[in-house]
């Protein structure tokens, strides 16, 4: 069971995350809920009953130059609906009294999302919608789902067009339970109704979760299945991310966009902004967000077309990527290895950021000058792949019997203090291998 949070740490993290989280409770109950997944042990924390002069002193910790997140699963306090919040609209009324201009993302299972509650949010802008809808079909939602609510859920983003404000969709891909039709039909509908970018995801399961709920198909047939969907206009991404290389590929653009007045297209390749060549996908995508108008040189199959993506300084170019790997990552690790003087460093990282770290170093590990080691989830197990599910034991247990003078974990896999999220800190690693820890921040 969570324990409460101490309200001083959720100043903490609000300043950190530029998050507001305001309630830990859920009006519905999906199958796939990570919460119902967590072995006793794990430091998970909910939110105590907060007042509207806590959250006005939480908005004081908040950064106008960041879009500001509610209801996102950012820390590792546990989110819930927060629309089930006393006065949540009051709440987002003082957001921007205080912060006229910054963008208000709120994620929702869109329950709650009828008529009145989406005209006041209209009055509310900049603000945008994370609806995870899952399913548009009222049988499958309150069987899966348990949702009492299904109705004003599937027709919200009905609402959100109508009222015009800017939504994307997510769903946890659930076709072993409510069959392939209902998956595409899910996403269409989304699509037909202006949905700026959907996300599906893979239903993510550890060694507790119900045998009945695990999926009994691959996450290649599922990437293949929505490839292959007709009709879908707004970009459409697989989650979580198995990309292999750093290649900045797009897969696709937002209506309405720069991007897609510039004629960019799913599939191309950016080589080159104006004269500078990208390091990888995040890269790129924050070079075009930084810059105003510039030149592209793109590869669209066996083309190379050079394409003006005219917009302001600042400005999103509304193309949509795979997140691969900031280069200043690297820079910091490099940084590191300098700094420490290693000779034979080893850099830990999970089973899906392996393949694009192993590219972004992969000079230094041909001139056997370091190790990019691929760590499993051993602890939480089930189809578990990334960083921030890692526990001090599975790094203990992935590079035992490696030589090295220097292990380079990931600053994701711990809190602030540097604990996991069994309370265990990072440097018992270094203790047990013999070999010095250090974290990239």
């Amino acid at each position: 069971m969570a324990e409460k949070i101490p309200y001083h740490q959720v100043l903490q993290i609000v300043q950190q995350h530029n998050i507001l989280p305001i309630i830990s409770r859920c009006n519905i109950h999906c199958c796939f809920c990570s919460h119902q997944q967590n072995p006793p042990g794990i430091a998970s924390y909910s939110l105590p009953p907060l007042n509207l002069e806590q959250i006005d002193e939480m908005i004081e910790f908040l950064s106008p130059n960041n879009k500001i997140v509610i209801g996102e699963s950012v820390s590792r306090i546990m989110e819930g609906e927060p629309f089930l919040f006393p006065n949540f609209i009051e709440v987002l009324q003082r957001i921007r009294r205080k912060l006229p201009r910054t963008l208000i993302g709120v994620t929702t299972n869109g329950s709650f999302l009828d008529e009145e509650i989406v005209k006041s949010l209209s009055q509310l802008m900049p603000l945008e919608i994370n609806l995870s809808l899952n399913s548009s079909n009222p049988q499958h939602r309150q069987t899966w789902l348990k949702d009492l609510r299904a109705d004003i859920a599937i027709n919200s983003p009905v609402l959100l067009n109508q009222y015009r404000i800017p939504f994307h969709g997510s769903i946890v891909a659930l076709p072993h339970l409510t069959g392939w039709e209902d998956l595409g039909n899910s996403i269409r509908y989304l699509n037909d109704w202006g949905c700026q970018t959907i996300r599906v995801f893979e239903l993510g399961y550890t060694r507790w979760c119900k045998a009945d709920i695990q999926p009994n198909f691959s996450f290649r047939e599922l990437a293949d299945f929505i490839e292959q969907l007709p009709g879908i206009d707004c970009p459409v991404t697989v989650e979580p991310s198995m990309t292999q290389d750093l290649m900045p590929n797009i897969l696709g653009t937002m209506s309405g966009t720069p991007a897609r007045r510039a004629g960019l297209k799913k599939n191309d390749v950016i080589l080159k902004i104006d004269e500078l060549t990208p390091f990888s996908r995040v890269d790129a995508f924050l070079k075009l967000k930084k810059k105003g108008n510039s030149c592209l040189t793109v590869r669209r199959g066996q083309e190379t077309l050079k394409l003006i993506l005219k917009k302001q300084p600042g400005e999103p170019p509304g193309i949509v990527m795979q997140y691969d790997l900031h280069p200043l990552v690297v820079q910091e690790i490099l940084d590191l290895i300098k700094h420490h003087q290693a000779q034979k460093p080893i850099i830990a990282t999970s089973t899906l950021a392996y393949p694009v770290m192993a590219a972004a170093f992969a000079v230094q590990i041909r001139d056997e000058k370091m190790q990019v080691v691929e760590i499993e989830n051993r602890f939480f197990g089930g189809n578990i792949r990334c960083a921030g599910l890692l526990m001090v034991e599975d790094f203990i247990k992935g590079l035992t019997g490696r030589q090295g003078d220097l292990i380079i974990v990931p600053p994701i896999a711990f809190d602030s203090n540097g604990r996991d999220l069994r309370g265990q800190h990072y440097s018992d690693i270094g203790q047990h291998l013999g070999i010095p820890v250090v974290l990239p921040y």
